[in-house]
């Protein structure tokens, strides 16, 4: 007979409940946290194509490639809002999506 490692069974439940619990929490810090995660992934993202020459008509103007990071950050704040019902979470992504806006047309 075999023994079984359940090791990394448990762990692997384990970070879904953690994983449960941040989505529920209802956190002014965690939705900051979300906001500026979000766009430095998309910038990322971003300038990875523009490396490859993808999408070349889109890095014309040089705002472009920024506005395009806080649509994810709009839609994020409609689902924590709206169908999660995180208000503070939501507040805490509308702010840092305010601050990057005003950052994208005082900077770029």
């Amino acid at each position: 007979m075999e023994f079984i490692d359940l090791t990394c069974y448990k762990s692997f439940i384990y970070n879904i409940s953690i994983m449960k619990n941040l989505k529920t929490t209802n956190s002014f810090i965690l939705g900051c946290t979300y906001a500026i995660i979000m766009p430095a992934f998309l910038v990322g993202v971003i300038f990875l194509f523009h490396l490859q020459n993808i999408g070349v008509g889109i890095f014309s103007n040089s705002k472009a490639p920024f506005m395009l990071t806080l649509i994810p950050n709009l839609l994020l704040l409609r689902f924590l809002m709206l169908s999660f019902k995180l208000d503070r979470a939501g507040m805490g992504v509308l702010l840092i999506t305010f601050i990057e806006f005003i950052a994208i047309f005082k900077f770029a």
